[in-house]
């Protein structure tokens, strides 16, 4: 059962790049639990942008887009570390 937006996006994605596992990576619970950290405009543009046709792997491009994005979220909330000199 569709839920919410995100589920829905996710349900599209996994259809989109052939994923059919039902647990472990690719499973909706898999797509859930990292994206749900991603703004939902965030992930409709990386999806729209993954499947443009000049794109060759479109999974790929899509996981490294999330990846930039999570890496930028984490860079904001960790604390600075300090260098003594």
């Amino acid at each position: 059962m569709i839920h919410s937006q995100l589920h829905y996006l996710i349900d599209e994605m996994r259809q989109h790049f052939n994923e059919t596992a039902r647990k472990g990576k690719g499973s909706f619970g898999f797509y859930l639990g990292i994206l749900k950290r991603v703004p939902i405009q965030k992930l409709y543009e990386f999806f729209s942008l993954s499947k443009q046709p000049e794109v060759k792997n479109s999974k790929k491009l899509f996981w490294w887009l999330v990846k930039q994005e999570l890496d930028k979220v984490s860079k904001k909330l960790s604390p600075r570390k300090f260098e003594h000199k």
